[in-house]
């Protein structure tokens, strides 16, 4: 399902990609421009707002979210729509005399498009690509006075240093935790012995492994989830009380047990079952390790049936002697009787 997912991401964000791409091509070529022409008014707009206060403003709100993003990871969104719309804001003061009309308007659609249609650091690398070297070139051939190029320059580069070497590294510790967790995940869906992931409070089923399905008869987890592992008990009086439950984790550390369970089809067996409490994104569950001990039971009750009736014939056996024993002795005392009746009458 997750592979699915990934699959309809990646097509969604090609189609996007696709479309951004046709668009800007028919925006560049048309001759029509769909913006005005006369950008005396934006001119003007950009030119009366102190360019030092908003390169400022802007550097101060993506520092901000940056480090919030830590404490909060939609915050890290924040950081990308301000590091675009500085983007916008870069290309519409320099592109607005450097270009024509439709070229500027391309650009400003392209430029957000990267940080959906790609992952993080694609848009990493497409903003430091895409962003530094055209606006680079657009400042060089506009026609602003020296202060308002190097004040978007200066913020420009001050940016793109934060994002590139600090930003990136945070980028870097998500790909190896996301790769950490999908091992992880592949360990627990391919572990050899049946493993359950419980919801503390109510004890219902939120998760299981393969195993897990093919020792109950499930084909998949969604038959499991919302249910309870006692509705699987042969004696569903065996699950432990929450409260003792609670006692043996806190002060072990796991809760060890032999429960019989039974399948979808009927079939019944042992399973050693291990409860342990396991944080997971901040949310303590109870870890299940089932490992099936059937053929253990059986040559256990095989042995135990077998002992039983070694020590029952040595019972008898015992007995038997012990009879003969005392025959023996009764047959001995009656020779010493009849012996003793012939002296007396002879």
């Amino acid at each position: 399902m997750e592979e699915t997912s990934d699959l309809s991401l990646r097509t969604l964000r090609l189609i996007c990609l696709t479309v951004v791409v046709i668009l800007g091509i028919i925006l560049i070529l048309n001759h029509t421009p769909i913006m005005p022409t006369n950008f005396t008014q934006i001119d003007e707009t950009f030119m009366d707002v102190d360019g030092i206060a908003v390169a400022v403003l802007f550097f101060a709100a993506f520092v901000a979210s940056y480090f919030l993003s830590f404490v909060r990871r939609w915050f890290q969104r924040i950081t990308y729509i301000l590091f675009y719309f500085n983007a916008i804001y870069a290309i519409l003061f320099a592109y607005a005399t450097a270009f024509e009309p439709n070229q500027a308007a391309a650009l400003t659609i392209a430029l957000p498009v990267i940080s959906v249609v790609f992952r993080s650091v694609g848009a990493l690398v497409g903003y430091v690509v895409f962003y530094m070297v055209g606006v680079s070139i657009a400042l060089l051939v506009s026609p602003y006075s020296q202060l308002d190029r190097g004040t978007v320059f200066g913020f420009l580069l001050g940016a793109s240093m934060v994002y590139f070497f600090i930003l990136r590294s945070r980028l870097v510790l998500e790909n190896q935790l996301r790769q950490s967790n999908k091992n992880l995940d592949t360990l627990f869906r391919e572990f050899s012995d049946a493993v359950f992931l419980l919801d503390v409070a109510a004890m219902k089923i939120k998760d299981c492994n393969n195993k897990a399905r093919a020792l109950f008869g499930f084909t998949s987890t969604k038959e499991f989830v919302h249910k309870t592992l006692s509705s699987f008990m042969v004696n569903s009086a065996l699950q432990p009380d929450t409260k003792v439950l609670e006692n043996e984790l806190t002060q072990k550390g796991f809760m060890n047990q032999e429960i019989q369970y039974k399948a979808v089809d009927g079939r019944q067996f042992w399973a050693e079952t291990v409860i342990r409490y396991l944080d997971i994104r901040g949310k303590t569950m109870y870890f299940l390790h089932l490992h099936d001990v059937t053929e253990r039971k059986k040559e256990e009750e095989a042995t135990k049936a077998h002992s039983e009736e070694v020590e029952r014939l040595n019972k008898l056996m015992v007995g038997r002697e012990l009879h003969m024993i005392e025959l023996k002795n009764d047959n001995e005392a009656m020779k010493k009787e009849l012996a003793a009746l012939k002296n007396v009458n002879s």
